[in-house]
């Protein structure tokens, strides 16, 4: 029984182990998706309320998804990021003035590996370092985090590539077989972006090992206890046995005696 139970922990660490770097492939959200993603993430928090409430007006009525004749703006967001949600609701906020210019991409990185390394893929392109979120690209200029400060910026660059002819736009997602190969990272991150360490998946880790753990141990536990009772009522039962035979021969006597 404890190999059998040894086994069954291995193979269950090791299951667990390997679970965070099962990758799900790219997944693209459109705008309107992504403004529900936000509302239903958000929704119970009730330092979100205003944007969250924003976000449900949000008039998607002249606005037309993946236009050809529009810029692609593309969002690298997290689930739960704040400064996403800032991002997003500044976008639904200039949809009505600048939504005939723009169609909104986004793709999220904190659930997503193979997002995140788009991500990377993109920035190593455009020359930088993507270590925090929202990572915001229009044309060749990105905007690493998000702030207020960032709109007229944001605005003069969609218009400004909006205005081009289609052949001179320039769409990062068409020159993703530029992106350099490196693997050295910056821990700075910037006061308008949201980034999640590993130590993260070392938490949930130890979470996961120490559940199958204790289940283990419950498991071995009544496995003793179903032991130990099996060889109770086996020495009750040979003690039963044992009582009869010499009650049986003791009977035998007396009889013997009472000829």
């Amino acid at each position: 029984m404890k190999k059998k139970l040894f086994v069954f922990l291995t193979v269950l660490v090791a299951v667990f182990t390997f679970v965070p770097s099962v990758h799900a492939e790219e997944k693209m959200t459109n705008f309107k998706e992504t403004v529900d993603e936000e509302i239903e993430t958000f929704k119970d928090n009730s330092d979100a309320a205003t944007y969250v409430d924003d976000l449900k007006k949000t008039d998607f009525s002249g606005y037309k998804e993946d236009d050809d004749n529009k810029v692609n703006v593309y969002i690298f967001r997290g689930n739960t990021c704040g400064y996403c949600l800032h991002a997003i609701h500044y976008f639904s906020s200039i949809i009505g003035e600048y939504g005939k210019y723009f169609n909104l991409k986004t793709y999220e990185v904190w659930q997503n590996s193979d997002n995140n390394a788009l991500m990377q893929k993109a920035a190593s392109v455009l020359g930088d370092d993507a270590s925090g979120v929202p990572y915001i690209i229009i044309g060749k200029k990105s905007f690493s985090g998000y702030a207020s400060s960032m709109n007229s910026q944001i605005e003069a660059q969609i218009k400004s590539e909006y205005e081009k002819s289609k052949s001179d736009r320039y769409d990062i997602m068409d020159h993703l077989d530029e992106a350099k190969d490196t693997s050295k990272s910056d821990d700075t991150s910037k006061t308008t972006t949201s980034s999640k360490s590993s130590s993260k998946l070392s938490v949930s880790a130890y979470v996961i090992v120490t559940i199958i753990i204790l289940i283990a141990d419950i498991i071995y536990t009544e496995c003793r206890i179903k032991s130990v009772k099996k060889k109770y009522d086996e020495e009750i039962d040979t003690l039963n046995k044992n009582i009869k035979k010499t009650s049986g021969s003791n009977n035998a006597k007396s009889k013997k005696k009472e000829k």
